[in-house]
């Protein structure tokens, strides 16, 4: 599938989430109620970079602004785009049982276990110079070292 056709694909999917969406999940506070730059578009955005590869916010940000400019043409900054994608982050809990629910994204086996997916972030419980003397949570903690982070 190409780009494009994926792009389309993910849009109607996000437009047709947010018309089954209950107001007691998500209760939309703004003064303006058509903005030029929609939910839709911001979900849409942020899920099309994930699904082409792109890490964090700012490079899907800057690939969207970069090339897809007459997709979106109401982009608005990044800072705007930030605080609108993390003002819908109770929206992506139940993005995810929405998606989960579609008929694309059943499984195939006949097994009867549900499959749970972790993702997991690192987090610093100390710094560098007390790593080894660190008592807290030493049972479900480690000492590593990531050079990406």
């Amino acid at each position: 599938m190409d780009w494009q056709n994926q792009l389309i694909n993910v849009y109607p999917t996000t437009c047709n989430f947010f018309s089954q969406l209950s107001s007691k999940i998500f209760l939309k506070i703004s003064p303006n109620a058509n903005p030029l730059f929609t939910d839709e578009e911001v979900i849409t955005i942020y899920i099309f970079g994930i699904l082409n590869g792109l890490k964090n916010i700012k490079s899907i940000f800057d690939f969207t602004k970069n090339f897809l400019s007459e997709w979106f043409p109401q982009l608005p900054s990044y800072e705007g785009f930030l605080f609108r994608l993390n003002s819908l982050n109770s929206v992506f809990p139940e993005l995810t049982k929405f998606l989960l629910n579609a008929d694309k994204f059943k499984t195939t086996s006949n097994s009867a276990e549900n499959i749970t997916l972790v993702d997991s972030l690192p987090i610093m419980i100390t710094k560098n110079s007390r790593v080894y003397k660190c008592i807290t949570a030493n049972d479900i903690s480690a000492v590593g070292y990531c050079s990406s982070k």
